[in-house]
């Protein structure tokens, strides 16, 4: 990844409740989901958003609530933040 930049911040919450809101409140907060988890926890989502073309899949975020912690992974472009994802998910 050299050249690239990749920003990880952690936010954690009082509540399982207000992370929860503020999960929904930040897919709602400009660009475009191109995917979301499915998952039947409440307590665990997954979602990507990309800024500016979605087909050309430029500046993206990747976003995931955890109970009462929300990661958000933002770049460039969408390979450097999943390739990040990916490799810190190995530890």
């Amino acid at each position: 990844m050299t050249g690239a930049t990749v920003e990880e911040m952690v936010v954690n919450y009082s509540s399982t409740n207000d992370a929860r809101n503020d999960f929904e409140a930040e897919l709602k907060n400009g660009g475009t989901v191109i995917e979301r988890s499915d998952s039947t926890n409440v307590n665990y989502q997954r979602a990507v958003k990309v800024f500016g073309d979605a087909n050309t899949q430029g500046a993206s975020e990747i976003i995931t609530l955890s109970d009462q912690q929300i990661q958000f992974v933002k770049a460039g472009a969408l390979k450097y933040a999943l390739r990040f994802e990916k490799s810190w998910l190995k530890f």
